[in-house]
């Protein structure tokens, strides 16, 4: 296994795009494995860690845009909501 520095997006909208050192197995080879002590984590290559700062940027400008569509479309829905009493 072989030992280089990846940046990882996938806590960017709760923790920041992380700078890691992590671990390349020959066996599975797109997917990079957390390097810290007691972190048992894996981070599967262009989706959730990159080689790149830039292309670690522009996942994680590209993740919270599409939290911001969710979320408005939860408010959307949420203002439709109407209630009434039912019952006698």
């Amino acid at each position: 296994m072989t030992e280089k520095t990846y940046f990882v997006t996938k806590y960017a909208l709760t923790a920041g795009v992380l700078r890691l050192p992590c671990r390349v197995s020959a066996d599975e080879p797109e997917y990079v494995w957390d390097n810290r002590p007691y972190y048992f984590t894996s981070y599967k290559l262009g989706r959730d860690a990159f080689e790149t700062e830039a292309d670690a940027i522009a996942n994680a400008e590209a993740r919270r845009t599409k939290k911001i569509a969710q979320l408005l479309k939860q408010i959307a829905a949420l203002e439709k909501l109407t209630f009434s009493v039912k019952g006698e």
